[in-house]
């Protein structure tokens, strides 16, 4: 736990991942999620980012990066447009 009462990332490894559709918006949502690992103490090498062609890959790219032991949480918001 952080001084400021927030969870920290240190010593946990968190996967990001991500699809290319809409990729403009995409990216930036992907940006804020890594600085926001970043900032709350996460490592690079502790971060796995993995992007797939559309939203019904998300699932499936989740699941292999938990089986994996690559992330300890996750979230696949999907964007369509």
């Amino acid at each position: 736990m952080k001084e400021d009462g927030g969870k920290s990332g240190e010593g946990r490894r968190f996967a990001v991942v991500a699809a290319r559709w809409n990729e403009t918006l995409v990216k930036r949502l992907v940006d804020a999620a890594l600085d926001t690992l970043r900032r709350q103490g996460a490592r690079d090498a502790d971060v796995e980012l993995t992007w797939v062609p559309g939203s019904l890959e998300l699932p499936v790219a989740a699941s292999w990066a938990r089986r994996r032991g690559s992330s300890a949480w996750r979230s696949t918001p999907a964007c369509r447009s």
